[in-house]
């Protein structure tokens, strides 16, 4: 039986730490013991050195590299797989230059993928392995919710981010401002075309030559400009169908400062990412705007085809390709946003059209899980790195040891003391709110006290 080091991070909505969560019990059920760490806990790195030091690993996996802040892959054993699954641009991830031979990088989008091929040579494994997404598992029937149009997603005005791409502008040259003015215009024209296109076909009209790693310097340095596009098109989007007379539900972070006369139709709600996964099923629409995906698929389309509400989204070529429009989902391009209100209002008064769409959708979906994506991903492991991660689907729950420790430990005894994770977990909190040293004087003392802790794998 393999055992598998995962960690969890924070990311809006928590998206990373659920990826993982959704990747351990696929992991379990395929006949793996699982460990998932909190990256985000005081106790972090002793306590990822601990586990490293205690436990015999065959595989690690985090999300965008996370791992690597802690040296990982260089003080993992020479046996061990390395794998990090990229949600964000590998241009923007400068830690990825440290990756090795036994490192395999996935990625959300397959042009990513290419980037990686062209501008980070130091990978030699990567693999195209698209988003799913979680859902609450009680759906009310089609014909009986009460929500039209629900967004779940953050906000961030789009001049903010154009604010600070001219703040890093300040200190260059009146050319050089000039060519990074033009890349941000040319990425709204022409929004077929991801940041590093942008930068190729602005430096062919100036007559200029980069290097790969020149452009790939650029890519990260700028790539702020990346994030200005994705939220001038989400605010867009959400301008647009306000603005025709549609109320919009919205879930996460921002959007209190989001400012329009027809703001009375945006109507804000608490809670976190269950909350939203429960009103995803009880709603008509789900929208989603891609983060600059071109060639990929995002959390949101699936998590709202899994609750059988029709995902509304912008296209991609992975999306063109797997979904048919207007049959399965409803997908519209970023230069004719204008015809999206009447879409969905039309759909809204034919709800026998609307209620097939949505269950097409569903159906669909079943394809797409986030069982498919890890068995894809395991497979990809196996055939790059010749090793056997499966065990035809053996693993249960009581197989697994976790950061929660939701586990029994079987014919084994306890060799000292076995403190409860919640009385730790309360004396941790106490510990972070009654010292008045640092952080990191906080890690050690943790630390130190980690061997008073026991785990163990539970015996085959």
């Amino acid at each position: 039986m393999k055992n598998v080091l995962l960690l969890k991070g924070v990311t809006p909505y928590d998206a990373g730490a659920t990826y993982i969560e959704e990747w351990a019990s696929v992991l379990r059920k395929l006949g793996c013991n699982t460990c998932v760490l909190d990256g985000w806990s005081l106790a972090m790195p002793g306590w990822y050195s601990y586990i490293l030091s205690k436990y015999k690993f065959d595989l690690v996996l985090d999300c965008n590299g996370n791992l690597m802040q802690y040296g990982a892959p260089d003080n993992l054993p020479p046996e061990v797989i390395y794998a990090t699954y990229c949600h964000d641009h590998p241009g923007a991830l400068e830690r990825l230059k440290y990756v090795d031979e036994r490192t395999i990088v996935f990625s959300l989008d397959n042009r990513f993928c290419s980037y990686m091929d062209k501008y980070l040579p130091m990978i030699k494994h990567r693999e195209f392995i698209p988003l799913s997404g979680s859902f609450y598992p009680e759906c009310v029937p089609y014909g009986e919710r009460t929500t039209d149009i629900i967004f779940t997603g953050s906000y961030r005005d789009p001049e903010e981010f154009r604010r600070l791409a001219r703040d890093k502008m300040e200190e260059l040259g009146t050319t050089e401002r000039r060519f990074l003015e033009d890349v941000m215009e040319d990425i709204i024209v022409n929004s077929q075309y991801t940041l590093q296109e942008c930068f190729s076909r602005i430096l062919e009209k100036y007559n200029c030559s980069v290097s790969n790693y020149e452009l790939n310097e650029l890519v990260r340095n700028y790539f702020v400009i990346d994030s200005y596009a994705s939220a001038y098109y989400r605010d867009k989007m959400v301008r647009t169908l306000l603005e025709a007379g549609l109320e919009i539900h919205v879930f996460g972070r921002g959007w209190k400062n989001f400012h329009s006369e027809y703001k009375e139709r945006l109507i804000i709600h608490k809670g976190g990412a269950w909350a939203a996964r429960k009103a995803l099923a009880n709603a008509k629409f789900a929208l989603n705007m891609m983060p600059w995906f071109k060639e990929g698929f995002q959390e949101r389309i699936a998590s709202a085809m899994l609750s059988k509400t029709i995902a509304v989204t912008d296209e991609s070529v992975y999306i063109n390709d797997k979904f048919e429009n207007g049959k399965e989902l409803i997908a519209f391009s970023l230069k004719d946003i204008e015809s999206l209100p009447g879409r969905i209002k039309y759909l809204l008064s034919h709800p026998k059209e609307a209620a097939e769409i949505a269950e097409n959708g569903y159906r669909k979906a079943q394809s797409h899980t986030w069982s498919v994506r890890v068995h894809d991903m395991v497979r990809k492991i196996e055939k790059d790195f010749n090793i056997g991660l499966m065990k035809g689907g053996g693993g249960t729950k009581e197989k697994n040891w976790s950061w929660k420790w939701n586990f029994r430990i079987k014919r084994q005894q306890l060799q000292r003391p076995f403190i409860n994770c919640r009385k730790w977990w309360m004396w941790q909190r106490m510990m972070w709110r009654k010292l008045t040293v640092c952080q990191q004087q906080i890690q050690t003392f943790l630390c130190r006290n980690l061997k008073s802790l026991y785990v163990s794998f539970p015996a085959e």
